[in-house]
């Protein structure tokens, strides 16, 4: 259709566009300057991490529930074929550190 363009940020196959963390942390800075730490983004690892709710105090089964709540809501079967890969990268950093805290459980009798 002619005439219409797309919305500013926003991708068609994709969705929301993100900007420059860095661009957003100079617009921030601009008015009231800050320390550069805080405006540091979190890896990927570290935000699901978080979203686990990962401590050194879960038992084995906590991690085992962890590991299959995550994966009813982030599994890449559950997405559509454009948004799978990032699906699939979450899950395996998921399974990555639920491994590595399971390693460091004792194993139980």
């Amino acid at each position: 259709m002619a005439g219409q363009g797309r919305r500013a940020g926003v991708s068609s196959r994709i969705g929301p566009v993100r900007r420059g963390a860095a661009r957003d942390c100079a617009k921030s800075a601009a008015p009231n300057p800050k320390p550069q730490e805080a405006c540091a983004q979190k890896s990927e690892d570290e935000t699901i991490a978080e979203e686990l709710g990962l401590r050194a105090d879960l038992a084995i089964v906590d991690l085992r529930r962890i590991r299959r709540d995550f994966a009813k809501k982030n599994h890449p079967d559950r997405f559509e074929p454009a948004h799978r890969l990032g699906a699939a990268r979450r899950m395996t950093i998921a399974n990555m550190l639920i491994d590595a805290r399971l390693k460091q459980r004792p194993p139980s009798l």
